[in-house]
This record gives structure tokens, sequence and C-alpha cells, in this order.
């Protein structure tokens, strides 16, 4: 059934159901009496004993003796007569659950080898059999006598609930291969890890700097020849080595990659993707007459740039050698590339979003509502990430994810947490409620993105020491993956892994399926200098924050064993430990297959530049060495990337039939 339409019954089918020997016999004797080659036990022959008890006529489980529509098999499995060609209404009905759907019938409780299942589809076309906890779940099961009644709640199919913040306050242990979720019709269902690479943590760009990794990530040229898929991977690293104290350009690196996946169950090396790094490419930004670089460091006072934009800056070299100029800081966290190679890239410094042309030039900057962005004193923009402002996005919280439709008309946004004043003070499990800002690119609006909804997206709340003290932190997201006009993946994390100096235990890392559809759109509402959608950290009642459900969890064990992986945090970390900071995400299709819903998810680290001789442009404009920035000692942290399967259906139509066979 479709959950846009009336909600009925998509289809019943049956299948016929062999003997032993491979061929179907139908049971045709008015008095139930089996004719020749039906076998001993099991299948025709428990149909053929319901005849004789119920004193039925039928010509065969795949006849419809009755003229009903329905065959003599479907009325056997839901105990119906194949004789009077009317329904008792024991096959599958919509029913109201609660505001939600639930599927009701009954059936015998012992149907011997006939047995009935629950298909789902998006388009009608493609059937799978429906997954309990993603598709449907069992509110009921009750057996009275030969018959038992049974309820299926079906998630996904109607408006979602209000989302909720989950709690981890051990280690997260859910399996994905029984995980997935449907929320709002979109249905997301994780098939596993199939592939890991690195890139050498040591390696320089063209520029003589540490190269980095993924803040951000987005494929191109992907395709697929040969028995093995390939594209190049624009890497967008974030400001560079030590937290604002580089005089590092934004840019993006293009590395060529090809990828085979591994469906077996390991171990395996980590050679599934294998990169070559190729080019680094500046972004760049016309200040008057000048062209300048941007610059890493910590912005120290505001200008005005783009006509009227008031924006974070420094003074520093403008690029290796350069003159001493006033910089736009910036500290860039995710990118977007169309077709034509221009694109957007968002900031964490400013919490803006900068549009750039094919070039990789900056030509305009997009702020976010004066509520998220972030003032000290109260009123007075102020972009240092060094010390906390008194309003707007947290220091080094700024736009963390960001993402464009798959029909290029909507960008999303969206905050790495919650804004300062709606926190409850030094409490870090308050900041939970994120912003979620969601623009319209369509034709013009593309160079000029206009808002047009804002949501709230609750994040995960976690135990930060896995003291059992309870959950005092919040699992930050780090990217999001925009699959339609209201749902998106989103990254959430804990900080812990390979990277952080004296680690503690490796708590959450996953990727989680978000449905806004139906919650609360308070765009203006709450969007004035210091405004609260959730005043000390608890969200205002007349707002529904978004759905969410957990697709894939970044610890499962068997999942790393088949690649080598560990979570070794905090004892003996290796090369081989999940690193602290997964932040870049990218979906591409398998092209491999006609089947247009089966998708890989590239999932990326920030490896923060951790070399063992991290080279890096200073405010004089030098690259100079800054030594050796590991965290773990002899363990240089490298450029990784991991790649899951993925089920994706996104039509916003869930259709179901129950099949018998």
């Amino acid at each position: 059934f479709d959950n846009t339409a009336a909600l009925n019954v998509a289809a019943i089918t049956l299948k016929s159901v062999p003997t032993v020997n491979g061929a179907f016999t139908a049971v045709n004797d008015v008095n139930g009496i089996a004719s020749p080659g039906i076998v001993a036990a099991g299948g025709p022959l428990d149909f053929a004993l319901w005849l004789a008890a119920k004193g039925y006529s039928s010509r065969g489980l795949g006849a419809d003796t009755d003229g009903d529509g329905m065959t003599d098999g479907l009325e056997y499995y839901f105990n119906q007569s194949p004789n009077r060609g009317e329904s008792s209404g024991h096959t599958p009905q919509l029913v109201s659950n609660n505001g939600a759907l639930a599927l009701n019938f009954t059936r015998l409780t012992d149907t011997g080898s006939v047995t009935g299942k629950l298909m789902v589809s998006g388009d009608l076309n493609r059937w799978t059999p429906a997954l309990l906890g993603v598709d449907y779940s069992v509110i009921s099961s009750v057996a009275t006598g030969e018959e038992t009644a049974v309820s299926y709640a079906l998630p996904g199919v109607g408006p979602s609930l209000a989302g909720v913040s989950s709690s981890y306050l051990t280690p997260n242990t859910s399996i994905p291969y029984t995980t997935g979720a449907s929320l709002g019709g979109v249905r997301v269902v994780n098939e596993g890890l199939v592939g890991v690479g690195r890139l050498s943590g040591e390696s320089l760009d063209k520029f003589g700097e540490t190269q980095g990794a993924s803040s951000g990530v987005f494929i191109t040229d992907w395709a697929w020849n040969a028995g093995q898929f390939s594209g190049k991977l624009n890497v967008l690293p974030d400001r560079g080595f030590g937290d604002g104290s580089s005089n590092y350009a934004a840019r993006l690196h293009a590395v060529g990659f090809t990828f085979t996946p591994y469906y077996g169950a390991g171990p395996m090396p980590q050679n599934q993707v294998s990169m070559t790094y190729l080019d680094s490419t500046k972004f760049t930004y016309q200040d008057g007459a000048t062209l300048k670089f941007t610059s890493g460091l910590n912005p120290t006072g505001t200008a005005q740039l783009f006509g009227s934009q008031t924006v974070g800056v420094v003074t520093a070299a403008n690029g290796e050698g350069g003159a001493q100029e006033s910089l736009l800081s910036f500290d860039a966290e995710a990118v977007h590339l169309f077709d034509d190679g221009s694109g957007f890239v968002s900031d964490e410094y400013g919490a803006y979003l900068a549009r750039f042309n094919p070039g990789k030039q900056i030509t305009g900057i997009t702020q976010l509502p004066e509520a998220a962005r972030p003032h000290r004193p109260a009123t007075a923009l102020n972009f240092d990430s060094a010390a906390a402002p008194t309003n707007g996005r947290r220091n080094n919280q700024g736009l963390e994810g960001m993402s464009v439709t798959p029909d290029g008309s909507r960008l999303f946004a969206m905050l790495q947490s919650a804004t300062v004043q709606d926190t409850n003070g030094s409490q870090q499990q308050t900041r939970n409620h994120a912003r979620l800002f969601v623009y319209d690119i369509a034709g013009a609006n593309r160079e000029a993105p206009l808002l047009v909804g804002e949501y709230v997206v609750k994040l995960p709340q976690i135990d930060l020491n896995a003291d059992g003290s309870g959950a005092d932190g919040t699992a930050a997201q780090s990217e999001i993956v925009a699959l339609g006009h209201s749902s998106l993946l989103m990254l959430p994390r804990d900080g812990n892994g390979l990277g952080k100096l004296n680690s503690t235990p490796i708590l959450f890392k996953s990727v989680v399926l978000i449905d806004f559809a139906s919650a609360s759109n308070v765009m203006g509402q709450y969007d004035a200098i210091g405004q609260q959608i959730s005043p000390g950290g608890v969200l205002l009642p007349g707002i529904k924050a978004a759905a969410s459900s957990e697709i894939i969890n970044m610890l499962q064990p068997a999942d790393l064993a088949k690649f080598e992986l560990n979570t070794n945090a905090p004892g003996s970390m290796n090369m081989n430990t999940l690193n602290e900071k997964f932040e870049g995400m990218s979906l591409v299709p398998d092209l491999s297959t006609p089947v247009t819903n089966d998708f890989f998810l590239f999932v990326g680290n920030d490896n923060d530049f951790q070399s063992s001789d991290v080279k890096m442009l200073n405010a004089a404009g030098s690259v100079v060495s800054r030594g050796d920035g590991r965290q773990t000692p002899g363990v240089t942290n490298d450029a990784m990337i991991y790649v899951w399967r993925v089920t994706i259906d996104t039509s916003e139509k869930k259709f179901f039939r129950f099949e018998v066979e």
C-alpha cells in the first residue's frame, strides 16, 4: 500500500508449493482426498487434511474454486472457506494505531510447510522481504486454538514521531546487519562494511604542506568498468595544524581512486580503496583589486567583504612569500560540487556558507540567522574560536555539516551542536538540540540562497568517560548527506580514538537517518540574537524535533574484524585503531547493477595533519616545520576511507504485499 493514497494492500500473491520431486500436485477431490503424487508429510497434505476437517472442496492450492479472486492456498493460510466467495476478514487489513498504521491478519496457527511473509517495495517493481525492526515490528501475535491473530506496526508509512536523543553510556554494540530505518517513507538498510583504504598521513601536497584529510569529501568522475569502480575524491581539509595557529589556505585535494568492494567474511587487508594524490587547488576571493587566499588562523577582527557581509579576518601573509594582508579566516568543513566545478563550502569560524565558481573563487557569503551567529558581548559579532561566545554557535561548533539534495534545488546546513543559548551552561549533555537550516538554491537562488526552513535535530547523549556517571556529553554531528527535500543521513560521533591524546573508550560513532517532514519549521520564530529554542537545554514544548534512527554502527565488531580494525582506545592504539574524527561522507550509486536503490557510502576521517614532521605555512609566509604532530607516539594518523554498502529507497512511498508459498 502507498502511504500517500488510500492505503490499501497492494498485492497478495501465492507461489506454487512443490513436492519433493519439484512437481506441484493439486488437491482436487471434493472430499479432500489427495490425488496421486501428493507427498506423505507437510505441504499439500496439510491442505488436504484441512479441507477434510472443514468439509471444503478444492480444485487445488493454486486454484480459485469459489471465484472470489483469492487462490485456495491463500484461503487455507488465512483459514477462510474456498467455497463461499466471501471474506471472513482474516486477510491483511490496515488499521489505525495511535495515529500510525498497523497491519492486522489472522492465519492458521499450524500451516505446515506453507509459509507467509511480508514483502516491501518503493516502486511496485522490486520487492524484497520486509525487515523486522525496519519495515515492521510485532505488536502482538496471539494464538487461540487453530488460529493466530497477528498485528504488525508499520513505521515509516506515516508522519514520523517527534525525535528524541538516544543515550549511550557504554560502547555501542548494535549490529548493522539487522539495523536500518524507515522514516517518512524513506527506507535505508545497512548491508555492511565492504571496503577500506588509506593514504599516508606523511604525504605533502603540491604546495609543500602536510596534506591533511577529510573534514569534507565529495566524489566526482564516478565510473564502473571491467569489474572495478573508479573516481576522484575531492578532499576538503580544515583550517590546518594547531587549532587556528596555521596560516593554512582552504583548499581541495584531488585524489584519484579505484574501489573493489569485498563482500566476504575476511579478514582482509585494507586495499579495497586504492588512492593516489593528484593535485590541490586553493580557494581564492577578490578583495578590491587584490586576489586573496583565505587563512586558517584564528580570526582577530571583522571586516566587510562580498558586499556588506561582516566576516572574521586576520592579518597574515597572502600565500607563501605574500604580502601581509587582511585575510578571510576560514575553517572549511563541508563541500558540495556541481557538474560545472562550482559549488558551496561551509565554514566553522563564521558559521556561514561560501559560494564558489568553477575556478574555486569564492563569489559570495550566505549568513545564518543572528541567533546562530557568534556574538561577544551579547550584540557584537565576534568570530574568535578560542573563547566561547556569549551567544550563537559554540566555538569550534559551526557549520560542520552541509549537503545539497540530489535534484540540486535545496541546500542543508547544520550546526555541529546546539548554540550557546540553547545549552544549560557547562552541562555538555544539554547541547543536543542542533539547528538545521534549509535553503532554496534553485535557479537564480543558487547565487543567493533563500532560507525556507529551520528545524531542530536531537543529537545522541553519551557518557564521555564511560565511567558509569550517566550522560554528560553530546555526540556532535560531523557531516550530513541530503537524500531528499526532508531527509538526510547524519554522522554523530564521540571524540575518542586514534588522534586524541589520552583517549577514553570509544563509545559512539554512527550514521543515522533523519526525517524532518513532520518536524516543526521554526524559521523566523527564534532567529534574533540570543533567542532560544531550548532554554536551559530543554526543548520548548511547542517544537517537534526531527525523527532519527541509527542505520550504521561504525563500532560493530564483525565489520571491524573483517578489515583488521580495532577500538583499542585508550589502550594500545595503533594504525588500525578507529580514528577520533569521522567527518566526511559522500554517497554514490552502485553502477554495476541495474537496481537503482543500491549505493555506497564513503566515509573519511579528519586526521588533523598528525604526521611525524608537520609542514605548514606560517603568518610570515614561509612553509615551516611544526615538528611531530602525532598524538599517539610513533603512530601516523593516516587519511582513511571506509565504505559501507546501503540500500536506500527515497520515493517517500511504501508498498507492502503478503506472499504465501
